[in-house]
């Protein structure tokens, strides 16, 4: 909103040069009077504020759309399908040890009928965790759907869900406790086609408590 406020004082700003270069217009024209010059310099004035105020709603609806949810992350739309995860109670702060709950979300965004297969361990969901050094740390594979071509029918707009969790552990130094600050969760559904989804990032803190 701050930016649409600025955005809006530097519009203001070029329609009071405008109206002012208009007026210098208006005063070296002496064939018109004083009814003339009150007619024009109202309708400036009223183009300029119809200006201003799309602007300030085209920036708002802007500002609005852009601002998801820290605590849920998604991937590209693959063939009508686009993989979720989000953060149990939409957390992003924890406290050392408490486990962290994801749940991962497979959406059918076309409007048919797609099948989520699971051949060569496709359908599965996986995630990784990542220190503030870029380090991946830890791993969790084959969740969801296991067995071998295994698949779930999803209809439009129709979702299959399920919910991984870490422990807040680290696989370098043997499952030891990860330290306080900052890590990240990317969530993907395996590496070979048909599917090939994966999410952007998403933050968590570790508290020091």
């Amino acid at each position: 909103m701050l930016g649409s406020l600025y955005y809006l004082q530097s519009k203001g700003t070029a329609c009071k040069g405008l109206i002012m270069r208009e007026l210098q217009i208006i005063k070296a024209s002496s064939r018109l009077n004083h009814k003339s010059l009150a007619v024009i310099l109202i309708l400036v004035l009223a183009i300029s504020t119809g200006v201003a105020t799309v602007i300030y709603f085209q920036s708002s609806r802007s500002e609005s759309s852009s601002s998801p949810s820290s605590a849920t992350a998604s991937s590209g739309l693959v063939d009508g399908l686009r993989l979720s995860i989000t953060l149990e109670g939409n957390k992003t702060k924890y406290s050392q040890g408490e486990v962290v709950n994801i749940t991962f979300a497979v959406i059918n965004e076309s409007k048919r009928t797609q099948m989520f297969i699971n051949e060569n361990g496709n359908a599965t969901f996986n995630f990784v965790v990542y220190n503030s050094s870029d380090v991946p740390i830890y791993s969790e594979l084959f969740g969801a759907i296991a067995p071998l071509n295994a698949s779930e029918r999803l209809g439009p707009n129709q979702d299959f869900t399920s919910t991984l969790s870490w422990p807040q552990e680290s696989l370098i130094g043997g499952f030891s406790q990860v330290p306080p600050g900052g890590y990240y969760i990317i969530g993907e559904t395996g590496n070979n086609t048909p599917h090939e989804l994966e999410t952007a990032r998403l933050n968590i803190t570790i508290l020091n408590e």
